[in-house]
């Protein structure tokens, strides 16, 4: 990004790997705005994207599910520009883009690299869940302090030294990638599966965007991908990016059945901490949710603002009828409902999806 300020899910790689996965879809159309001061100088650029949902048209953030933070590149202009850049943003957006029903931009952090977002000026409210990590800025002591039970994972550890050999480690050619993403998405797919929630199978161009994105950033560097080992079986795995000093923690998947006991997820999380900090990393971005281990294993958090608006009456329905889905999907019968739907797919149309399957 040169002296731009950003999170990696608006670089290069990630526009390319998504153009490879969801931009084959014709339901998405890209859109790339920059910004200039009245002399030109860069101030900002962010990729967007217009997708038609039955008749409608909604603008997005490139994203797609796949991004944790929705925000602008920043240049070191926008630093001068303070509140009259978001003043002018949407203005100034609004007049290059074409006719909308709706803006949904979602997961906006309030500030990118210690500036204001712009765009968090246009939010209606907050997302609803938000980001979580460490830092790693601290003593090792202070950063397992906030862990869950260090000293039981330990001894867990030792349990399976007796199966055998036990070792962290980080992918550091193609080979080894491979065998360790290819690992990884049928540990994911496994647990998908079990959480009765569509994965891979249901949603390939999500597989497929993980793949490019693991191609695209392994070519600068910036793909990250490791593994507990014992002896020769992947326990667990961690697929990340990284971005100078911050790692961003994207993809996680471990082994079930009798290595459930083991924790091995936790294990390697607690490994990969330890090699974060011996690299001088200054933050374990663990991402988007607020799931309990998220919660009970990190000591910050990044709020996020969501901005949503009708722009036509066409995008008043719309907005309108979604919801009315979001309260219902908020209700407990929705989610026993919902895993009831997938025991049954899954029962008459089992995938049958391997790793080999999917590559």
């Amino acid at each position: 990004m040169g002296e731009a300020i950003g999170h990696i899910f608006q670089s290069r790689e990630f526009v390319e790997a998504w153009q490879q996965s969801f931009g084959q879809d014709r339901r998405y159309r890209p859109l790339f705005v920059e910004v200039s001061d009245a002399s030109g100088a860069p101030l900002l650029f962010v990729p967007l994207v217009v997708e038609r949902r039955r008749g409608v048209s909604i603008l997005t953030f490139l994203d797609q599910g796949q991004a944790d933070y929705n925000a602008p590149i920043l240049y070191p202009a926008a630093a001068d520009q303070g509140d009259r850049l978001s003043a002018a943003l949407w203005t100034h957006i609004t007049e290059a883009l074409p006719a909308l029903d709706v803006l949904r931009l979602e997961k906006m952090p309030p500030e990118v690299g210690g500036l204001k977002n712009p765009f968090a000026t246009l939010s209606t409210g907050p997302h609803g869940q938000a980001c979580h990590g460490n830092d790693l800025r601290r003593p090792l002591p202070e950063i397992e302090s906030v862990l869950l039970s260090p000293k039981e994972l330990r001894q867990k550890q030792r349990g399976l030294e007796k199966l055998g050999p036990v070792r962290f480690l980080v992918a550091e050619d193609a080979t080894t990638r491979r065998r360790l993403l290819d690992r990884l998405v049928a540990q994911k797919q496994r647990r998908f599966e079990e959480t009765h929630v569509p994965g891979y199978a249901e949603h390939p161009e999500a597989l497929a965007f993980l793949r490019a994105a693991d191609e695209t950033f392994a070519k600068s560097g910036n793909a990250f991908i490791c593994a507990l080992m014992v002896g020769e079986e992947v326990t667990a795995a961690q697929w990340g990016l990284v971005l100078g000093k911050h790692f961003y923690a994207l993809v996680t998947g471990f082994e079930g059945g009798a290595w459930a006991r083991f924790s091995c997820g936790r294990i390697l999380n607690l490994h990969l901490l330890h090699y974060l900090v011996a690299q001088g990393f200054t933050y374990f971005d663990q991402g988007y949710g607020d799931e309990a281990y998220k919660l009970r294993s990190s000591d910050t958090t990044v709020p996020l603002l969501d901005a949503r608006m009708a722009l036509t009456a066409r995008g008043r329905v719309h907005t309108w009828t979604e919801g009315r889905m979001d309260a219902l999907r908020d209700l407990p019968q929705w989610e026993l409902l919902r895993q009831l739907k997938w025991r049954i797919r899954r029962r008459l149309f089992p995938s049958g999806i391997e790793a080999k399957d999917m590559a």
